[in-house]
């Protein structure tokens, strides 16, 4: 569970770092999207936010749940559609 969280963090930062160039709430928008498809399991949707880097990563992922015994898919499916989020805050940084 650790290892999901870290690399849900690490791709909702560059999602939110993708989309520099937007207002606070179009930021917030385009996070929320991901996150509702992160969850989901709608990976091809969720990619769609991502860096081409971050799309093998999540794409990755989902041939592993592909692969994974349909009742399993299905247990995992029903408790992630079941997480609620909230982002709280962001800060935008310059970088270099």
């Amino acid at each position: 569970m650790r290892q999901y969280l870290k690399i849900l963090s690490i791709i909702l930062g560059s999602v939110i770092i993708s989309c520099k160039s937007g207002s606070d709430k179009e930021i917030l928008k385009i996070s929320e999207d991901f996150l509702s498809s992160y969850f989901m399991l709608e990976y091809q949707r969720a990619s769609d936010f991502c860096s081409n880097d971050l799309v093998k990563e999540l794409l990755e992922s989902s041939k592993n749940y592909d692969s994974l015994d349909p009742k399993v898919q299905e247990s995992i499916k029903l408790h992630s559609s079941e997480i609620k989020y909230q982002i709280l805050d962001f800060t935008m940084m310059e970088i270099g």
